[in-house]
């Protein structure tokens, strides 16, 4: 659609000049018809892309606290904070994390 509203363009950027009144208004129209439809499709695109990551995010971060919860519980640990800004390696159970998420627990 996109490479058909490109040749509509450029047919008439090169030929408007030389064109009919009608048929240049037809063109016109035509181009703005698909240029609304493939816009419209765009967004429906943009939506659904969305909606899907935001699926996939939240079925991550599912197992991601399952593992954590995991981990916390085996390990006797009282807190485990998310989106920290620094933490010592010493107590830093990231590495664990991706393990366990790695190994479908």
């Amino acid at each position: 659609m996109a490479k058909q509203l490109q040749g509509l363009q450029e047919n008439l950027e090169k030929n408007s000049v030389t064109m009919a009144e009608s048929e240049r208004r037809t063109k016109e129209k035509e181009f703005g018809e698909i240029s609304r439809e493939f816009q419209r499709r765009q967004r429906e695109f943009r939506e659904d892309l969305n909606l899907r990551q935001n699926e996939e995010n939240a079925a991550v971060i599912e197992k991601a606290n399952k593992a954590i919860k995991q981990i916390a519980e085996s390990e006797k640990y009282d807190l485990i904070l998310q989106d920290v800004v620094w933490v010592s390696p010493r107590l830093d159970v990231t590495d664990r994390v991706i393990k366990a998420l790695s190994e479908g627990k």
